[in-house]
């Protein structure tokens, strides 16, 4: 008998708006976390077209393209990315640079990663992603045949602190091919 008045005391309450948008991404985001990134994926969606404008909709857009980077399904990821590097700046900002202008490059988008590479360059705030933009920096110029701003680049990679061997030795090799252009 008490949990049939329970359950029907229980049963009536309204969940607020609110409430329903924590839930609803704090499920999404615990699939995230195990890894279960196909499931995520789906649950950010669903949370995102019920929540459009939610408390967590930029998290939601940037953990789905995450899901979907690792889903493989780039243009999915890319268009997420694009959003979140769109908005103001956030803790996610720095990585959706990166990514997307990965994403355009890889895909032989080079004139719209570069963009990205110099805001990534200029708001970075880990040195590692600072050295990357400068790289996707002289790797876009060398592709357009920009020798000079390829040698900039390169020069910079060269010079810097921190930066990987082997991408020293790309950096001098594409100076070299730009000077000979």
């Amino acid at each position: 008998e008490f949990r049939r008045v329970l359950f029907r005391s229980v049963s009536s309450v309204n969940i607020s708006a609110g409430a329903q948008d924590s839930i609803t991404y704090e499920a999404a985001e615990q699939l995230y976390l195990k890894g279960d990134h196909a499931n995520a994926a789906r649950s950010f969606d669903e949370y995102l077209k019920k929540f459009p404008d939610g408390y967590f909709a930029l998290n939601a857009r940037f953990y789905k393209a995450e899901s979907d980077y690792r889903n493989k399904e780039t243009a999915k990821a890319l268009e997420g990315y694009l959003f979140v590097t769109e908005a103001p700046k956030s803790i996610f900002t720095e990585k959706s640079l990166l990514r997307a202008a990965g994403i355009l490059y890889a895909t032989n988008k080079k004139p719209d990663a570069l963009p990205l590479y110099q805001r990534l360059e200029n708001s970075a705030d880990f040195r590692d992603n600072i050295i990357e933009a400068q790289a996707g920096q002289m790797r876009c110029h060398y592709d357009a045949g920009s020798f000079d701003n390829c040698i900039l680049f390169a020069r910079k990679l060269i010079e810097g602190d921190k930066v990987p061997n082997e991408l020293v030795r790309e950096a001098h090799l594409m100076y070299a091919r730009s000077a000979m252009a």
